[in-house]
């Protein structure tokens, strides 16, 4: 069993060799052949058992820890005494685990508790008891995980026994018990850290329970019925959880069954608080990285005391916080009281583990002891090549005043803080003296011990205030030097300093190792700090200022908001270090120099203005901590009082009961003296007894233009005259006045006011403003000069002896419109040729425009004073009375552009006005515009005497004719095809005596005014051109688009089609004409959408398409066969233009012959005679018949036996050669004809020519 135990332990320590790069049985096989020779004393150290007399004859070093073995009994007790140690420090880690299983249990039982309330807020909570089993497997999986660990643990601690077993067997030298100790002790370490964390997090998880617990307590509360309800299942529920509960041996296992617990309640209530809901998946998130942190648990000794700390922060911090959110939640119920006893009961349970580590801590404390045995040496590591050490300081500057009045110039040393670094052996004890005194351990403190090496009278400390440690064993100590002297710092004198470290043993306190002397040196003065002290506010340095002042209202004397004066407020005493900016002393302090807090006093002086002395007028105390406002502690000082100025000061001054009217003006110096380091600080502040400050606030009735008042100035206003609106005796309405017992008549005319008129003076730009108090005692206004439409804010100022009184009053001007009154009328006018008219005129088709709106806009936008209501004497005062001036034009429009010209007669087109009728007429001439305008908008812009804009506008819209001419087709020439309207282009064929000997052919023109009658809207055509001329009708017709082909044209309204194109869109407009030449077009049946809008004439071709048949040749003799192959393509005459060919007398006239000739004429083949082709369809001898290229038909083995005659059209085979032609060749040709009205590219037809030989083939 042993050594199975310590071949586990060596596994243990094998493994963790090999983590960082260390193979050991590498290591043991190296070592079996190193031969090791010990020393002798190594048990009894240097000195021996056998000589108790101090050792001679050398430099010897040893040992020399309080209680040191003097003989080998001594030695092996203290061996016993460790290993007893080893045996306790076993213990009290079982029985820590013991406590933590304890609290293990209470965990349990407090969440039975928790599970019992949570387990109410539902009645269906049976139903997810499934799901809760699921979770119950996942828990019983962690636990095992967990019990895992503990074993493992336990195994560790197994190791440790069993070691400390060998060991009492096993004769170690020391090196080797030093060694194992470490180990064990990184053992002990990581299990104490495992233990903190888990510890942690229970904690961790119980102060999120308590949160849950807080937004459950409602639902708790309203689920007391359902409780009782379902009374059966929630035992069965507890008998599960407790048969649960007893299988839980671990916290973290509890932890899980919490989260899981909690989860299956969320789940069933999801619905109805997604905020637990979400909570509690962060609980369990939380869980699960404790988990992993617990895995990974391994942490060295002085990690665990920083954790510790931070732990005990960390709870006192969270029970902080409960009780605040207690008090704070708003809209959430209190506790109740069973949950604050539950609360009461885990405070307890967490103190109780406070304890309990504390224990533990305190135990690792008294092992710090064997620990520092181990330190052998420290040495001051210099800086410079002298050994000494180097002390910092700062020289503060400041400037004085001597009993002679002269400047003086004043520096004093202000000790810093400085940086000492020794060298400690072996190199990992440092960490170690570093993490004591950051523990503040009793059992261990260390502090620089100085003496001097020139005598002096102070006492001097170097107080360390920082300890670091690096892995070399560097320990760098920052100290705050203290009391050196000043001789110190001037080279005049000189220190040394020792560190020592002092062990507390059981309250033996004894010395037990120091470093050599180490000299102090002070920096150089070229390398000292650079300080210096002035007062400051807001940014700005105010030393010997006096330039601040401050006035309290003698009437504010009893107002505690009011009465107040706060004497540089916000300044401070600060410390400028090196040019940076300035910060206060205890920050100086902070940064380890040694300033102290200023010294404050204050001087005051109070004068009256009759130079008497008026103390008792003013009352002045100290804030005397203002770093914290809620806790500030106002004290009442005595002038000249000095005390110490630990926090920021704020001298206040107020006024007594005595500071009443006849003390207007008396001032209070008030002196801020601060003593900095030396250095004295002045500023100064007056405060004066002001007169009494009032405001009367008032405004009256806007004022509004009114016509009888204003309309006189406006029309100066508009003739450039000099004008000025007034109104006189305006009564104030006071809103707001603040004076006391005072009337306004005893200001009013007794003091000369100073008046702003929107911060002008009196008089200048804003008007003129006098403010007089009328019989009854009320104050009115004269306001001269100002403007409309404006707002004024008039200020008042009123001094007598001890009131200052300000007028403060709001007068708002309301113009008339200046927007000018805007009449409209309309009317339509029907077309005719050469239309005019006169304004008010017998025949003038318009109707005229009422001028009456004048006077109802205007009597709605403004007062018109007397002449409200009165219509007819307002509009003879505007238009009749007084003269008005206007500016008037006319503007002609058509869909394209628009012409506007101004109006300076009553002719032609124009607008007049009927002053006594109030009406406007208008006129027109169709000669106004050189096109006939659709639409006519008459202006005329009238100002009246006064100024105010009227404007007439008068809008005419031209209609067509009232006879309602259109266009009607003739269906002589006009026919529907399809849904369009269509013309037949004809043709003209001329014949000697019968159609079968035609003389001549060509196309007919289309007259488009035939094709196309003018009638009025009743139908009627008018058939001569006399009434068109007199209707002022013309037609014009044009092509849609025009055509391809230029053999087609259009002159004078008639179409020539001698052209390809096979037909085209044609267009027609109707005008109406003035004598001017002005003409409009009248819409007709050819505008878009109407039924002539896809118009088109059809072209006449006057042949049909060209055909072809195929022709068979049998090659039989031994000759030339030639053949014209234009016998075998037809063209016939179609005259009817509809690609039939026409048959006359049984007859159709084939333009080419059965012999192949093109026709010619006879006077009995249809043509007369000696008539050829171009002679009837050649016109202008376009008529033309071409082959396609035949050569390139040929085959290529019959190119020398057949030929082509392109010119001739004949075909030719040489047989001569007598071929056996065995195989019929074919040969394709086509003929092309084109003429004037053929189709783009000509009509063609391809024949196919076979030679062939009868003897071998056969052609059907």
């Amino acid at each position: 069993m042993k050594q199975d135990l310590i071949l586990k332990a060596y596994e243990i320590a094998k493994e963790r060799y090999a983590a960082i790069g260390v193979d050991t049985d590498q290591a043991l096989e190296k070592l079996q052949n190193v031969q090791l020779s010990l020393h002798c004393w190594q048990a009894d150290d240097v000195g021996g058992f056998e000589n108790a007399g101090e050792l001679t004859g050398g430099i010897q070093t040893t040992g020399n820890y309080p209680g040191k073995a003097r003989n080998i009994e001594e030695l092996q007790a203290d061996v016993e005494a460790l290993n007893n140690k080893d045996e306790e420090l076993v213990k009290e880690l079982t029985d820590l685990k013991s406590e933590l299983e304890t609290l293990g249990t209470d965990l349990k039982a407090l969440i039975a508790k928790n599970a019992e309330d949570i387990e109410a807020l539902n009645k269906n909570f049976a139903n997810h008891i499934a799901t809760f089993t699921e979770f119950q497997a996942t828990v019983n999986g962690k636990i095992a995980a967990l019990e895992a660990k503990d074993k493992e643990i336990d195994a560790a601690i197994e190791t440790i026994n069993a070691s400390i077993e060998e060991l009492e067997n096993t004769k170690l030298d020391k090196n080797d018990f030093e060694n194992y100790k470490a180990e064990t002790q990184k053992v002990i370490d990581s299990i104490l850290a495992s233990i903190e964390a888990l510890e942690a997090a229970d904690i961790e998880l119980n102060d999120k329970i308590d949160a849950v617990q807080d937004g459950l307590q409602k639902q708790l509360d309203d689920a007391t019925e359902m409780i009782f309800a379902n009374a059966s299942e929630i035992a069965k529920v507890k008998e599960d959880v407790k048969a649960n509960a007893t299988e839980i041996t671990a916290n973290t296992a509890a932890i899980e069954k919490v989260a899981t617990e909690l989860e299956a309640a969320v789940n069933a209530l999801n619905s109805k608080d997604t905020e637990l809901e979400a909570l509690i998946a962060a609980l369990r998130t939380d869980v699960e990285e404790n988990k992993t942190k617990i895995a990974a648990l391994e942490a060295k000794y002085a990690e665990m005391e920083k954790a510790f700390n931070e732990y005990k922060e960390y709870v006192a911090g969270e029970l902080s916080a409960i009780k605040a959110k207690d008090a704070d939640q708003d809209g959430r119920l209190q506790l109740s009281e069973d949950a604050i006893v539950e609360l009461q009961k885990k405070d307890a349970d967490i103190q109780a583990q406070i304890d309990a580590i504390n224990e533990v801590i305190a135990a690792v404390k008294v092992d710090i002891k064997n620990l520092m045995n181990r330190v052998q040496s420290l040495v001051y590591i210099p800086t410079h090549s002298d050994g000494k050490a180097t002390i910092n300081y700062a020289i503060m500057k400041y400037n004085s005043t001597n009993e002679q009045g002269e400047a003086v110039e004043n520096s004093i040393i202000i000790e810093a803080a400085s940086e000492l670094k020794y060298q400690v052996y072996p190199a990992e004890c440092a960490q170690a003296i570093k993490s004591a005194w950051t523990l503040n351990n009793e059992a261990l403190n260390f502090v620089l011990e100085s003496v001097q090496v020139t005598r002096t009278q102070n006492e001097a400390d170097l107080n360390i205030v920082g300890v670091e440690a690096d892995a070399n064993g560097v320990l760098t100590l920052t100290v705050e030097a203290r009391n050196l002297g000043d001789g110190f710092y001037n080279n005049e004198t000189s220190w040394s300093t020792s560190l020592v470290l002092n062990y507390n043993i059981e309250g033996d306190a004894t010395a037990n190792l120091s470093s050599c002397y180490t000299n102090l040196a002070p920096q150089s003065e070229q390398k000292a700090a650079l300080i210096t002290a002035a007062l400051f506010k807001g940014g700005k340095d105010i030393t010997g200022s006096h330039d601040e002042k401050h006035e309290i209202e003698y009437t504010n004397r009893g107002n505690e908001e009011l009465n107040i004066a706060k004497i540089l407020e916000g300044h401070f005493v600060g410390y400028v270090l090196n040019g940076e900016a300035p910060v206060t002393w205890d920050a100086m302090a902070q940064k380890g120099y040694a300033i102290t807090a200023p010294s404050f006093q204050y001087n005051v002086l109070a004068i009256d203005s009759t130079g008497t002395t008026a103390i008792s007028l003013f009352d002045y105390f100290d804030y005397k901590n203002i770093y914290s406002p809620a806790d500030a502690e106002a004290t009442i000082l005595e002038p000249n009082t000095e005390f110490e100025a630990t926090a920021l000061v704020q001298p206040i001054v107020r006024l007594t009961d005595k500071a009443i009217d006849v003390a207007v003006g008396t001032h209070l110096c008030y002196t801020v003296v601060y003593n900095a380091m030396g250095a004295e600080l002045t500023a100064s502040s007056d405060v004066y007894v002001a007169q009494d400050k009032a405001t009367v606030t008032a405004a009256i009735t806007d004022i509004v233009w009114n016509y009888n008042l204003d309309a006189a100035q406006d029309s100066l206003f508009y003739a450039d005259a000099e004008d000025s609106y007034a109104r006189t005796e305006l009564p104030l309405e006071v809103i707001n006045n603040e004076l006391d017992n005072v009337d306004f008549n005893e200001i009013i005319g007794v003091a000369t006011p100073i008046i702003k008129i929107n911060g002008e003076d009196n008089g200048a730009a804003n008007g003129t403003v006098e403010i007089n108090v009328n019989a009854e005692g009320n104050p009115v206004l004269n306001f001269t000069g100002f403007e409309w439409n404006k707002e004024y804010t008039i200020k008042a100022e009123y001094e007598i002896a001890s009131v200052i009184a300000t007028f403060e009053i709001k007068v708002k001007t309301i113009g008339r419109t200046n927007e000018p009154v805007v009449i409209k009328a309309a009317d339509s006018v029907a077309l005719y040729k050469n239309i005019k008219f006169n304004a008010f005129a017998e025949n003038n088709p318009t109707e005229a425009m009422s001028l009456e709106n004048i006077y109802t806009v205007l009597n709605e936008a403004y007062d018109l004073g007397t002449f409200a209501g009165k219509q007819t004497e307002f509009l003879n005062e505007v238009l009749v009375d007084n003269a008005y001036a206007a500016v008037a034009n006319v503007e002609g429009k058509d869909e394209t552009q628009a012409i506007k010209k101004s109006i300076t007669v009553k002719s032609g087109s124009y607008i007049d006005v009927n002053r006594e009728e109030a009406k406007a007429s208008i006129g027109f001439a169709y000669t106004t515009w050189n096109f006939v305008p659709t639409t006519v908008v008459y202006t005329k812009e009238m100002t009246l005497w006064y100024g105010q804009p009227v404007v007439l506008e008068y809008t005419v819209d031209f209609t067509m004719p009232e006879a309602g001419y259109n266009f009607m087709h003739n269906d002589l020439w006009v026919f529907v095809q399809g849904e369009r309207y269509v013309s037949q282009v004809q043709g003209k064929y001329t014949a000697s005596k019968t159609a079968i000997d035609l003389e001549s052919f060509e196309v007919d023109n289309i007259d488009m005014d035939m094709a196309f009658n003018v009638v009025d809207k009743d139908g009627n055509v008018l058939l001569d051109n006399e009434e068109l001329v007199a209707a002022g009708l013309t037609t014009e017709f044009s092509f849609v688009t025009e055509p391809k082909d230029a053999g087609i044209s259009m002159t004078d309204n008639v179409i020539t089609y001698n052209g390809k194109d096979a037909e085209v869109y044609v267009n027609g407009k109707l005008f109406m004409n003035h004598d001017n030449g002005a003409r409009i077009a009248i819409p007709t049946r050819f505008d878009n959408g109407e039924a002539y809008a896809d118009y088109a004439v059809i072209k006449f071709d006057p042949l049909t398409d060209v055909t072809a048949h195929n022709g068979n040749i049998a090659i039989t003799e031994v000759e030339k066969y030639e053949v014209k192959v234009l016998k075998y393509f037809d063209i016939f005459e179609s005259r009817k233009g509809n690609n039939v060919a026409t048959e006359l007398n049984g007859m159709k006239i084939d333009l080419i012959t059965e012999a192949g000739e093109w026709l010619i004429g006879d006077g009995a083949n249809g043509w007369a005679a000696d008539k050829t082709i171009q002679d009837m369809y050649g016109f202008l001898d376009k008529f033309v018949a071409s082959y396609s290229d035949v050569d390139v038909k040929i085959p290529q083995q019959y190119k020398n036996a057949i030929k082509w005659n392109a010119e001739e059209g004949i075909l030719t085979f040489d047989n001569t050669p007598n071929m056996q032609l065995n195989v019929p060749v074919e040969i394709e040709v086509t003929l092309n004809v084109d003429y004037t009205w053929a189709p783009v590219g000509g009509k063609k037809a391809t024949a196919k020519i076979t030679f062939y030989n009868p003897d071998t083939t056969t052609i059907e």
